[in-house]
């Protein structure tokens, strides 16, 4: 291969290699929460439960590491280190992902969160393409061409570091800036759970043999006549991509009777106070979820609070923090999807999710003196995706071009700086 061809090769895999760590390590961020579950997933399926407590340290550590080091394959800063980061990053993920694809401990890795879910088969294809880029990366680094000078290289790999620590802050503080699961803001739960129009039924199929011959029939079809043998029946499911959005939405009560329909059909107003565990709930803001509660039954709404605990955990609730509403019962992993926040309010109307709230931004007793039908809290608050990824592309990169426009009056003025103090210490 040519140095002309080698470079181009180099550029295309630090383009792909880069890209898709960066991202990677960006929708991690967004979402620490659901990166923290997923790492509990995993030392579950080790035997490592005794890490559950640094689940969410790993989540935040590991996606800014990851994005720092697509940030640093892109602009080529710190190549030696970058690719080596990136190569033992892939020395370790790669077999890793093999035991997953043939033991299936977990169904789907996280490399994406929720963004894109891939099988473990699918994960395992991947990474064995980043892992060739890498190797050819680390054998070519030489031929990488930095983006930036050596005294400023430091700058947009530091910045890359504080950049995703602080979309992970925000998401565990109050919630992600970009919602990838199925009970986004505006969606009407009831509806998300049917098949998409035009879906193809579930197919029945009837084996029989005959004369060492196997023969499938469909319902209306099958042999009648002795000559034939019934085998086994077949079930033939539609491709994932016909499968409704949510697929496992259940709620209890605390006889145990299924009030799913009567809660999303439900021709009102609905909070949902939910605790996946209340003994790790946050109780700074019990106040003002009692309020809440109080400005529901003064204007009738339902209020309930959904959790996954026994009646023990539920008494010690109450004694703690006087709560008077109702309980229902669900699954943790329905209901840690739902919302990222421990404890986290929901506002349901007509089964539709018209907001979602972690304790942070709880309504305040001010905005809870007229009714929901003549107040702001009525209305859909949703966050427009496109807008977002725009904000973050924009906070992210401005301040680098920034320092690539003035690239040279700031290297100068900091080695100017650094000759200057080099001479007074000499003195």
């Amino acid at each position: 291969m040519n140095q002309t061809a080698t470079k181009t090769a180099v550029l295309i895999s630090r383009i792909l290699f880069g890209f898709t760590f960066a991202f990677s390590g960006f929708v991690k961020a967004v979402d620490p929460m659901g990166s923290a579950y997923k790492f509990i997933d995993y030392f579950r399926a080790f035997d490592l439960t005794f890490l559950n407590d640094l689940a969410l340290p790993f989540a935040v550590l590991i996606a800014a590491i990851e994005f720092c080091i697509g940030i640093g394959i892109l602009f080529g800063s710190f190549k030696r280190l970058s690719t080596i980061a990136g190569l033992l990053f892939m020395i370790f993920f790669t077999p890793l992902t093999l035991y997953l694809a043939l033991a299936n401990p977990v169904n789907d890795c996280g490399c994406f969160g929720d963004a894109l879910v891939l099988t473990n088969w699918e994960t395992f294809f991947k990474n064995i393409f980043l892992l060739g880029l890498i190797i050819f990366l680390y054998l070519n680094q030489a031929k990488i061409t930095p983006l930036f000078s050596t005294s400023l290289r430091w700058i947009p790999v530091v910045y890359a570091f504080l950049f995703s620590c602080t979309i992970s802050l925000i998401g565990i503080k109050d919630l992600p800036i970009l919602d990838f699961r199925p009970y986004k803001t505006g969606v009407n739960i009831d509806k998300a759970m049917q098949a998409p129009e035009g879906a193809p039924q579930t197919e029945y199929k009837l084996v029989y043999e005959r004369n060492g011959v196997k023969q499938e029939f469909g319902l209306d079809d099958y042999p009648t006549d002795s000559t034939w043998t019934f085998v086994e029946t077949k079930t033939i499911l539609p491709s994932d991509k016909w499968l409704p959005a949510i697929k496992d939405f259940f709620l209890t009560d605390q006889n145990g009777d299924n009030i799913t329909s009567d809660l999303l059909n439900y021709d009102g107003y609905t909070f949902l106070l939910i605790s996946p565990d209340l003994n790790t709930a946050d109780e700074n803001y019990i106040d003002r979820i009692n309020n809440i509660y109080d400005y529901a039954v003064n204007f009738d709404y339902r209020f309930y609070c959904a959790t996954v605990n026994d009646e023990s955990a539920i008494a010690e609730w109450i004694e703690h923090t006087g709560a008077e509403y109702e309980y229902i019962f669900s699954d943790v992993t329905i209901l840690e999807t739902i919302i990222r926040s421990n404890p986290g309010l929901v506002l349901l109307k007509d089964g539709v999710i018209l907001w979602k709230k972690s304790p942070r931004n709880f309504p305040k007793e001010e905005l809870l003196k007229q009714s929901l039908e003549n107040s702001s809290l009525s209305q859909i608050k949703k966050n427009n995706p496109r807008k977002v990824i725009l904000y973050c592309i924009l906070i992210f990169f401005t301040p680098i071009l920034v320092l690539l426009f003035f690239e040279k009056t700031i290297a100068s003025y900091l080695q100017r700086n650094g000759a200057k103090k080099k001479i007074e210490s000499s003195k």
